[in-house]
């Protein structure tokens, strides 16, 4: 248990990777409504952030907790 603790920010960074690929699939899409898209793509952006705030932290909560 004490291992998994101390890599959880690894697995909070392969997650969010995963939701930044689902999230751009769908803003940049050809079946996704005009009106869509830019909801999907600010979530994909706000993604790679997080992305980048846990790899520079290596905390899932950026060390806010």
């Amino acid at each position: 248990m004490n291992r998994f603790l101390e890599q959880a920010w690894l697995t909070a960074k392969v997650l969010a990777l995963v939701a930044y690929i689902f999230l751009g699939r769908f803003a940049l899409g050809r079946h996704t409504p005009d009106g869509q898209r830019l909801p999907f793509f600010v979530a994909a952006l706000l993604s790679a952030a997080y992305i980048v705030g846990v790899a520079l932290t290596r905390s899932p909560s950026w060390g806010l907790m």
